[in-house]
């Protein structure tokens, strides 16, 4: 897994957005986080199959260790619990400028992400 992969999929949201497919955006966008998070989770040696896995292990070894701010856990849950609002949700509720703001958001932790992968290939 690889950080060209969240930009893939951070890519896909943007266009997803432009053309007001909203729920498929906002998946796209905790994918963008997902695989930074995978890419950072191999760089330390860890891997899980499951999405709770990666969750727990990102918490466990990067947010709880301080290594990154509790924010960035905080944001990776929120992607995460929208995702699984709108892709299984019976009524989910996003507008497009709830959208957009998580884009930014999902952009902004995919990016930190990467920061602290630069770090560790150093």
């Amino acid at each position: 897994m690889t950080p060209e992969r969240a930009h893939e999929a951070l890519s896909a949201a943007r266009l997803l957005l432009d053309r007001g497919h909203v729920y498929d955006a906002i998946n796209r966008m905790y994918y963008a986080g997902f695989y930074a998070v995978v890419a950072l989770l191999l760089v330390d040696g860890l891997y899980s199959s499951k999405h709770a896995g990666v969750r727990a292990l990102f918490n466990m070894h990067w947010i709880r260790t301080e290594k990154l701010p509790v924010e960035m856990g905080k944001l990776f849950q929120l992607l995460f619990d929208s995702r699984h609002d709108v892709d299984y949700g019976d009524f989910p509720s996003v507008t497009i400028e709830d959208a957009r703001s998580m884009e930014k958001e999902a952009t902004r932790f995919v990016s930190r992400i990467e920061e602290e992968l630069a770090q560790l290939m150093k």
